[in-house]
C-alpha cells in the first residue's frame, strides 16, 4: 500500500465484506491460520 489512507480503505473494505458467502464462511469461524495471514497482511 501508497499511503495509510489506502491501507485503512483496504482494511475497512475486508472488515465489510460478507464473508460468509464465500467458502471461508464468516470471519469470527474462519481457522487460526487464515486469521494469522491476515494479521500478516494487516487486515485481522
Amino acid at each position: 500500500m501508497d499511503t495509510k489512507s489506502e491501507e485503512a480503505n483496504m482494511i475497512e473494505k475486508v472488515y465489510n465484506f460478507d464473508w460468509s458467502l464465500t467458502s471461508l464462511g464468516p470471519m469470527d469461524l474462519w481457522e487460526p491460520a487464515i486469521k494469522t495471514a491476515m494479521r500478516i497482511q494487516k487486515f485481522y
